[in-house]
């Protein structure tokens, strides 16, 4: 992959991942100011669920196209 695509997939997984936790704290905070019930308890499960499979599959991208984080990163510091 070119140095261009691998910047756009990485902020694509940051992007998601900022967006799903902060989807489940949202889903915190609305259970801890307000009386809950089967359904917020419901929201919160799916969106934990959502945010760790989306962790494992992003984890499984990196691991199959054999790049990382750090390597990116060190790549950048050399331009």
């Amino acid at each position: 992959m070119r140095h261009k695509e691998i910047e756009l997939l990485f902020a694509y997984m940051v992007n998601n991942q900022i967006r799903l936790e902060n989807e489940k704290k949202q889903l915190q905070s609305n259970i801890r100011y307000r009386d809950i019930d089967e359904v917020d308890c419901m929201e919160l499960l799916i969106a934990s669920v959502r945010l760790e499979t989306f962790k494992e599959v992003t984890r499984h991208i990196r691991q199959l196209l054999k790049i990382n984080f750090e390597e990116v990163e060190e790549d950048e510091e050399k331009i």
